[in-house]
């Protein structure tokens, strides 16, 4: 891809193929999780803070925040949970991601609420209908860009379940 003697054309028919390429190993990957997850590979557990595991992802994620100009919110009481720490992280990023991805262009917001029954993350996104009995179905996919390979709500599902 970084030669110089290819055409305009070669060089489209290039960079379509290594996007396909990649949604191919970012999709091979993620069913490689979710089978991890149902065969309940994930035993390793560790004693966790949550709240200090949700202000450490917001660190994490500050600059993707940041570009989209977000207020973040918290309420989030103390709350340990014995867990799987690369479950933990898989969760987390895929509920913040989706919360910053899916909200407005710019000066959007995120909510997150934790206590000892839950953690809500509320967005300011545009409100599109939801098919709530297939919402954490495999493959089914929001967006309209084509990103992504809808498996990310169904990684959750598992996660939580697990």
């Amino acid at each position: 891809m970084q030669e110089e003697n290819y055409s305009e054309k070669q060089k489209l028919l290039l960079s379509q193929t290594y996007k396909t390429i990649q949604k191919l190993k970012k999709l091979n990957e993620t069913l490689i999780i979710l089978t991890r997850i149902d065969n309940s590979q994930f035993v390793d557990s560790e004693q966790i803070d949550l709240s200090q595991a949700v202000n450490d992802k917001i660190k994490e994620l500050t600059e993707f925040i940041n570009i989209k100009n977000i207020k973040i919110t918290t309420t989030l009481k103390s709350v340990e949970r014995q867990i799987n720490p690369i479950l933990l992280n898989m969760l987390f990023n895929n509920l913040f991601i989706n919360a910053i991805k899916y909200n407005l262009p710019t000066d959007g917001m995120i909510d997150i609420t934790l206590n000892e029954n839950s953690i809500v993350i509320k967005n300011s996104g545009i409100s599109t209908p939801i098919d709530k009995e297939n919402i954490f179905s495999r493959f089914k996919r929001y967006d309209t860009d084509g990103a992504s390979i809808g498996l990310g709500l169904s990684i959750i599902k598992k996660t939580v379940d697990f």
